[in-house]
This record gives C-alpha cells, structure tokens and sequence, in this order.
C-alpha cells in the first residue's frame, strides 16, 4: 500500500478490494477491538511489498482490581447458548466466532447466507440466536431475516449493519429483528447485546 492508502486502512467502508469484495469493516474492526482494551496498532506499508501491522496492548498485573473486574465482566457475558453468525466477511466471521467460543457459546458461522437459512430451515430449534450481516451476495441479511422469522417467529436476530437505505432500525425493529447494531462494532459490544437478549428470555 502507498502511504494515502495506508492512511486510510482503518477507515470504515474502506477497501482495497473489487466491488463485492470486501465491506471495508475488517480492519476497522481490529481497530475498534484493539482500542477498547488501551492498545494501538502500527502498521507499516511499502508499496509492492506488503503490509504488516503491530498490535500493543498493555500488560496486565494479575493482582490488579482491573483483573478482578476483567474476571467479573466476563461471567457477565458468558453464555452457553447455540449461536449463528452470517458473514461474508471471512475475519469478521472468524473474529467474532472465537471471542463468544471463548466465553461458552457454541457457534456455527456462514458466509453464504442462502447456505445458512437451508441449515436452519432443516432444524430451527438447533440455534438459539443469529448474528447476520447486512451487505451479502444472493441474500442480504434483511432477507435472511425476514425468512427465518417465517419459519420460526420467535427465534432472536441481531442485523449488524454499515449504511443501508434498504433496512433503517426502525424497519428492523418492525419486521422482529431484536437488535440493530451499526458496524463497525466491537465483539464486546456484541456480546452484551446477546445478553440483553437471552437473559430476557429467562
């Protein structure tokens, strides 16, 4: 990457990629994930011969009363429930995957969306909330919500959205998408929304 493209790496919507390709949410994704535990990246580009990116986080003191807490927030988001994530983006998909792994969550991931409502269709009751993009090829995720909710109407879904004139959060709401999350949003962020959620429902 040349410096102007560089500078804009983390920027929401931003990409490098062919129309289709790509979102723009990947990095920007790290950024916000890396930021929200006090860290920084520092990535570096020479045109013609790749990028690589550091990403520094503060040690922590296992005795601390920030590890305590750490401890604390964790139990708070932790779950056992069976989740669906749609994604054609593969390192959003996978980022998000191993952080609600890490915490208890069972979850099977997609990144074709007509793939994700056939496994679904086959059993709904083998998943206990979905996760979908919004911006997907063959089905968008407002479709695929609008499908899963006809063959299981109580069945939770966050939309996790950039800019879409097709689907506002109001629209959302109203057709029961539970939660509208505007991206790029981190997997913390998210996993207390799934909480919200579930805990609802107990």
């Amino acid at each position: 990457m040349d410096k102007e493209t560089l500078l804009k790496a983390f920027v929401p919507y931003f990409t490098t990629k062919e129309v289709g390709k790509g979102t723009g949410f990947g990095l920007a994704l790290v950024h916000a994930i890396v930021e929200e535990h006090d860290g920084y990246i520092d990535a570096r580009s020479s045109v013609g011969q790749g990028a690589s990116f550091y990403v520094y986080l503060p040690m922590v003191d296992q005795d601390t009363d920030a590890n305590t807490r750490s401890k604390e927030e964790k139990v708070l988001i932790s779950g056992t429930e069976r989740i669906m994530i749609v994604d054609d983006e593969e390192d959003i998909r996978l980022i998000i995957q191993e952080f609600l792994a890490a915490y208890g969550y069972t979850v099977v991931a997609f990144a074709d969306s007509t793939k994700a409502f056939e496994a679904f269709e086959k059993d709904p009751d083998q998943f206990d909330l979905i996760i979908t993009d919004m911006t997907m090829p063959q089905m968008t995720g407002g479709e695929l919500a609008k499908n899963l909710l006809n063959v299981r109407q109580d069945i939770p879904i966050i939309l996790c959205t950039g800019y879409s004139e097709s689907m506002s959060e109001a629209k959302a709401l109203e057709m029961g998408i539970r939660k509208y999350v505007q991206k790029p949003a981190s997997t913390m962020d998210i996993a207390v929304l799934i909480r919200e959620i579930m805990d609802k429902k107990t």
